[in-house]
């Protein structure tokens, strides 16, 4: 696909105002506390769109129409359980960050465990994320790659720099603030993907939905029993309320945008309702992929090689079927998605290191310039590190998959140290550390050995670890930091 000056111009054009965005948020900057958590002056609707931005990744904008596409719209169902998760998340893990004014999510952990503890959680923090943001960011890169024709290596530095620029510039100010310019981008190329396919598909919308292969498509609940398929609707609702506890409660890239708020009500609020955000969104995408089997198989298309693989399905689509100007809109939106999802990645990464790793242990006191600059460093050196391995990925094949997959191996493990701390006072850091590392196993064998899917994974992680920390605490009783 050839970019119109048009289209070069409307991409251009989104470039430069989120570099202007981050020129503007970093303007009040004095310490650690106004880079990290936009001195917690926020309003919750901005963080409650900021959070909607961030799960909405550049693979969710091209993955989610290809589940519809490929099957049915059951995957709406992990909705249900997203909302239960924000709502437990709220008035548990959330409360006890605010009662601490930690930076990070790992800080409680020193006050409950140990150092020990928090310095582990923090660094398989740092090492999944970076490997799962940057195999999501060369994933994006290879979608750019096919719609614009331009090189891989130039995507990445486009998305990298642009993203290292402003977030270096404003913090989480500019992080949350352009995620709201981002995500108004990404909804608006939804919602012109599905006019522009009503437009061209010659039925009425009753027409539409009543034909038999496309309202078999619109199936939503699935009661089966069975472990091996993701989306049923025992699989989404306690998997998926397991998932969204440890990636809402435990993950630093979506608990640093709750500690920006004013208040924990105000927190409490932008979580509760960003669940009900998500599955509107969830829906408008699913919706696009949805008519895109429509246009592609009710009616011809004479001399088009249709992708085989749903994945790249909307990619096609736009490089094909999008006129001059649209076509621009939604690779910003493309790029929006990936950057929001980077750039917050990349202020929790410095939060993490700065704030977790090296405030705590360093010998010689620091100014909050010095510290402010320091993290202004960190997060540079993890874009430059983001570039790496988003190139690196390049030739790993079918480790491409398995990269997506690490969060989800981790989450239940993550989840399970925290819901230790909050509920059973008598397990000590030892016994955290054992579980931990219980839980992680417990999912890598379940992935290895059985067919269950990977919406349990979290519940399964957080099972083993619970229960392996509870058996050593009462066999080798320790005495517990009080």
């Amino acid at each position: 696909m050839n970019l119109s000056f048009l289209d070069l111009l409307v991409i251009a054009a989104y470039l430069g105002i989120v570099v202007w965005l981050g020129i503007w948020s970093g303007k009040t900057q004095k310490n650690t506390r106004d880079y990290f958590l936009g001195s917690k002056i926020i309003p919750w609707w901005a963080v409650m769109i900021s959070i909607v931005a961030t799960e909405t990744s550049a693979l969710t904008f091209i993955g989610i129409p290809s589940i519809a596409y490929g099957s049915d719209i059951t995957f709406l169902q992990l909705s249900f359980g997203y909302i239960i998760a924000r709502c437990i998340v709220s008035f548990t893990l959330l409360k006890r960050y605010y009662e601490h004014d930690v930076t990070t999510a790992y800080g409680y952990l020193t006050y409950r465990f140990s150092p020990q503890v928090k310095n582990i959680t923090s660094i398989i923090f740092l090492i999944v994320q970076a490997l799962g943001n940057g195999v999501r960011v060369y994933a994006i890169a290879l979608v750019l790659e096919v719609i614009t024709g331009y090189s891989l290596i130039s995507i990445l530095i486009v998305i990298c720099g642009v993203t290292v620029i402003y977030t270096i510039l404003g913090g989480m100010k500019a992080v949350i603030w352009t995620d709201v310019l981002q995500a108004g981008i990404l909804i608006t190329g939804g919602i012109a993907s599905v006019v522009l396919l009503l437009v061209k598909l010659p039925f009425s919308f009753s027409d539409l939905v009543s034909n038999p292969i496309i309202a078999e498509k619109l199936t939503l609940f699935n009661f089966s029993t069975s472990l091996s398929t993701p989306y049923t609707f025992w699989a989404c609702v306690l998997g998926g309320a397991f998932f969204g506890m440890a990636s809402h409660g435990t993950d630093q890239v979506m608990v640093q945008r709750l500690l920006t708020c004013t208040s924990i009500k105000q927190s409490q609020k932008a979580l509760i309702v960003s669940g009900f955000v998500v599955a509107v969104q969830f829906f408008l995408f699913l919706f696009v992929g949805i008519l895109l089997y429509a246009f592609y198989h009710l009616l011809p298309h004479q001399g088009q090689v249709i992708p085989d693989n749903p994945d790249k399905i909307f990619p096609y689509f736009i490089s094909k079927e999008f006129p001059i100007g649209l076509a621009g809109l939604v690779i910003a939106g493309v790029l929006s998605a990936a950057m929001s999802t980077l750039s917050g990645a990349l202020n929790a990464f410095s939060a993490t290191t700065i704030a977790e790793l090296y405030v705590p242990y360093m010998k010689k006191e620091r100014s909050n310039s010095q510290l402010l600059n320091l993290s202004r460093f960190a997060t540079f050196a993890w874009g430059v590190a983001m570039v790496g391995i988003a190139y690196m990925a390049r030739n790993w094949g079918q480790v491409l998959e398995a990269g997506l997959k690490i969060a989800s191996f981790v989450y239940g493990g993550m989840l399970g140290v925290f819901l230790l701390g909050l509920f059973f006072p008598h397990v000590s850091s030892r016994d955290a550390i054992i579980g931990i590392a219980a839980g992680v196993l417990s999912v890598v064998l379940t992935d290895s050995y059985t067919t269950v899917a990977w919406t349990w994974f979290a519940m399964i992680g957080t099972g083993a670890t619970i229960s392996t920390a509870l058996v050593i605490s009462l066999m080798f009783p320790k005495a517990i930091k009080q």
